[in-house]
């Protein structure tokens, strides 16, 4: 079962691109994707993220519970 109430710092998000995952942030918004799949989180007023879209199945090429978008270069 996923924890979606533990929140992340931002550097820890951020390293999941040395590890291969397509990490993209926009306003405050921060998208993980790989292998089709990907998840959302959000910037709390503290700086840390929350994740707001469990990791979730892309079909098409996006997420159904978010307006994510995987490229070739995601993975």
């Amino acid at each position: 079962m996923w924890n979606v109430n533990e929140r992340f710092e931002k550097k820890a998000i951020d390293s999941l691109a040395a590890l291969g995952f397509g990490v993209g942030s926009t306003r405050g918004v921060v998208r993980v994707e790989k292998y089709g799949c990907g998840a959302e989180f959000r910037q709390e007023p503290d700086g840390r993220l929350r994740m707001t879209v469990l990791p979730t199945i892309m079909l098409k090429g996006n997420s159904p519970g978010c307006g994510m978008r995987v490229t070739r270069n995601s993975f």
